[in-house]
C-alpha cells in the first residue's frame, strides 16, 4: 500500500491563494480581504461545467485544493503564474471526518 496522505499530497505542488470578497463598492467593484494559502493541483483542461445559475459554461481548467473550505465564486483566487480567473463553480469532497478538499472550476 501507498502512504496514504503523503501520496495525495504529493499530488499537490502548486500553491494558489484565496481572498474572500468582503463587500463591492457603489460602483460594483468588489473589495478583498487578506488572501489564504492552500496547497493545490492547478489543472488546464477545458471542461463544461454547470453554474450555480444553471448555465452550462466551458471552464479553462481546474484546481484541486486541500482544504474542505466552500470557496464561492464571488473570491478571488490567485493562480501559481499569477493570475486571477473567474472562478465558475466549486465543489467540496469530504472523507469520513467531514473534510478533504475542494475543486474549483475558473474561466
Amino acid at each position: 500500500m501507498g502512504g496514504g496522505v503523503t501520496d495525495f499530497l504529493d499530488l499537490m505542488p502548486a500553491t494558489v491563494t484565496v481572498a474572500p470578497t468582503t463587500g463591492v463598492d457603489g460602483y460594483g467593484t468588489p473589495s478583498y480581504g487578506a488572501p489564504v494559502s492552500y496547497r493545490a493541483r492547478v489543472v488546464y483542461k477545458q471542461e463544461l461545467v454547470r453554474t450555480p445559475s444553471g448555465d452550462e459554461i466551458t471552464a479553462r481548467g481546474h484546481v484541486w485544493l486541500v482544504t474542505a473550505v466552500r470557496i464561492p465564486d464571488v473570491n478571488r483566487i490567485t493562480l501559481p503564474d499569477a493570475t486571477t480567473p473567474q472562478i465558475l463553480v466549486s465543489e467540496n469532497y469530504p472523507d469520513q471526518s467531514g473534510a478533504h478538499h475542494s475543486k474549483v472550476y475558473f474561466l
